[in-house]
């Protein structure tokens, strides 16, 4: 199965969780996107916080987010 499993927003900040011990590989994919909408991560075991850029929607971020990780539930 894939290895995202949901994400979930609160203003600037997403958190995405994965299975366990995913969070860091999937945080170099979002990373290496270079996103506008994206100023980084940082990743734990099956967590990883995203921070937005100030001018991003939780909507393109997430569009984003499911182009990456089509399996993605929000």
């Amino acid at each position: 199965g894939d290895a995202v499993l949901d994400i979930r927003f609160s203003h600037n900040i997403a958190v995405v969780s994965t299975k366990s011990g995913y969070a860091s590989a999937v945080s170099v994919i979002i990373d290496a996107r270079k996103s506008k909408d994206i100023i980084g991560t940082v990743a734990g075991d099956n967590n990883i916080i995203v921070i937005l850029h100030q001018d991003a929607t939780h909507e393109d971020v997430l569009a984003q987010m499911q182009q990456l990780f089509p399996s993605l539930a929000y």
